[in-house]
């Protein structure tokens, strides 16, 4: 793929799951998981002005991808694990492997700068 078609697509990508832990995080703030809800409305902003960045700079920080990225995996292992307690049965196993595969991105972006 073209370098700009998969730069539009990350930041698709981070605009979806900022506003999909969002909503997560509130509807936790109004169910009673205060803390949990808080995490994930605060790393959802992050994630949102991160977008935000993206738009305005028309480029990407080597950094601030870097901890998105592990933003991303930290809110997904905790809507697993809110998924698992409140029942889910398939559903906490597939956005762990998610926060995982986000945690792989993270550690490739890493050493693909520095291998270069």
């Amino acid at each position: 793929m073209k370098s700009e078609v998969k730069s539009v697509l990350r930041s698709i990508q981070h605009f979806v799951l900022s506003i999909l832990f969002i909503n997560k995080g509130i509807d936790n703030i109004v169910l009673g998981h205060h803390v949990t809800g808080w995490i994930l409305v605060i790393l959802g902003v992050f994630i949102l002005s991160y977008f935000i960045y993206l738009k305005f700079k028309k480029s990407e920080h080597f950094l601030l991808e870097i901890i998105i990225y592990i933003f991303e995996s930290i809110a997904l292992f905790i809507t697993a694990y809110l998924y698992y307690d409140s029942g889910k049965k398939y559903l906490p196993i597939l956005i762990f492997i998610a926060g995982v595969g986000y945690l792989i991105a993270g550690f490739v972006h890493y050493f693909k700068r520095y291998k270069n």
